[in-house]
């Protein structure tokens, strides 16, 4: 998994700064051939990357045994979702596939000690300085061709941890998307790989988990989250993540 650090005293306070700069690969190789992006994918390729993220406390345990602990369970993930760890390609006559060459994706770590989790949580819009805390940011996705289709950053800040995944909207969708990020939380919690369907499955047939947190369907302005009621969801998930990191570290 090589690495290569990244380090610029010019960089502005105001962006995050990457400390390091990494590859990782499934653990092992993908089984799936080319898949052809369908009537329906295509349109996405002029859409930006899809971009989530999980805001934690500081966990007990140094960053550097987190950062290792993360890229593990990423590599054990990518072997269950094998098209993200490939790249796209258009063969002679147009037609756009995923190329599940193992190619892998982008893992960076960035530090942001000038942001707090309240100047995240405070605003009722989302802050402009949470950009810098995912990588691919207003790519679009036709640059899959020359770039990962997946990104994960884990960034610290002044009190706290964000984990910001990006992946290509022509490839995945948001549930789907949800799916990959519940089974990368699953693998990190110690999820046995016998306890998952067989790898090299395509993202929407990859197994769902009921120990992450959810996003909800919309049905009506009633059904929608209220921001209490997320803040307790999160701090919850939390919790869990907590008890985990201190098992690990232990």
């Amino acid at each position: 998994m090589p690495c290569s650090t990244i380090m610029s005293s010019l960089q502005s306070q105001s962006q995050s700064l990457v400390l390091s700069n990494c590859t990782v690969f499934p653990d092992r190789n993908s089984i799936i051939g080319d898949l052809k992006l369908s009537a329906s994918d295509l349109p996405m390729l002029s859409c930006h990357y899809i971009q989530k993220g999980c805001l934690f406390a500081r966990p007990p345990l140094p960053i550097h045994s987190l950062i290792s602990l993360l890229k593990n369970s990423l590599s054990r993930t990518l072997t269950h979702f094998s098209p993200l760890a490939g790249r796209l390609s258009t063969d002679s006559q147009g037609h756009v596939y995923v190329t599940c060459n193992d190619s892998g994706v982008h893992f960076l770590h960035a530090n942001a000690s000038h942001i707090h989790i309240r100047h995240i949580l405070s605003s009722t819009d989302v802050p402009d300085s949470v950009k810098d805390l995912f990588a691919f940011d207003r790519t679009v996705s036709y640059e899959g061709h020359f770039n990962p289709i997946l990104a994960v950053q884990v960034t610290e800040l002044a009190d706290g941890v964000f984990i910001g995944c990006s992946v290509n909207h022509a490839v995945t969708d948001g549930t789907s998307f949800w799916n990959f990020f519940n089974t990368f939380a699953e693998v990190y919690r110690g999820r046995s790989k016998a306890d998952f369907e067989a790898p090299g499955l395509p993202p929407r047939l990859c197994p769902d988990f009921s120990g992450c947190p959810r996003i909800p369907r919309r049905r009506s302005q009633s059904h929608l989250l209220t921001r209490r009621a997320i803040a307790r969801e999160n701090f919850q998930f939390q919790q869990r993540f907590d008890s985990q990191t201190q098992s690990q570290s232990q």
